[in-house]
């Protein structure tokens, strides 16, 4: 994994603020897992944090899918969340890689805190805030038109 974007890479601020997500959510949720009874509350708030910040940010990048494809962006899942095809390598490569390693995280310490699991969300939420705003898409196919009669499984006339 490529650790460096070019200063020119769109939407290099939402990278750094995955990695910044990651950080608060390590410095919270290791040391509790380690024994250190203090970082209790600190995990469920930094995670309930995390939780609350990933769902307002889904939400603008739902929304600005949405905008997007009204605006004849073909936009499906795989490229808008995951970033299949539609962002540079390193960038999908970092994005998915602090999801990856957030995941790791709340797998190996949930035993210690169940709130862990509420910091996978804004991994995904930022990948989806970048491709929503820097992602390109192929533009949208026109279905085939089709008479009434042949919508509802009868044939045309």
């Amino acid at each position: 994994m490529r650790f460096a974007l070019d200063p020119n890479t769109p939407g290099r601020r939402i990278v750094v603020a995955s990695w910044i997500g990651l950080g608060a959510v390590v410095a919270a949720t290791v040391p509790f897992a380690l024994g250190v009874s203090a970082f209790e509350y600190v995990v469920a708030a930094v995670c309930g944090v995390s939780f609350i910040i990933g769902f307002l940010v889904w939400i603008v990048a739902f929304g600005r899918a949405l905008q997007r494809t009204t605006h004849g962006d073909d936009i499906a899942v795989s490229n808008w969340v995951f970033l299949a095809g539609s962002a540079p390598t390193a960038v999908r490569q970092q994005l998915l890689g602090v999801a990856l390693l957030t995941l790791g995280i709340t797998v190996a310490t949930t035993a210690a805190n169940p709130f862990v699991w509420l910091a996978n969300l804004l991994p995904l939420a930022l990948s989806a805030l970048w491709g929503a705003r820097h992602g390109t898409f192929p533009p949208r196919r026109e279905a085939p038109r089709t008479t009434r009669g042949a919508r509802r499984g009868r044939p045309s006339q």
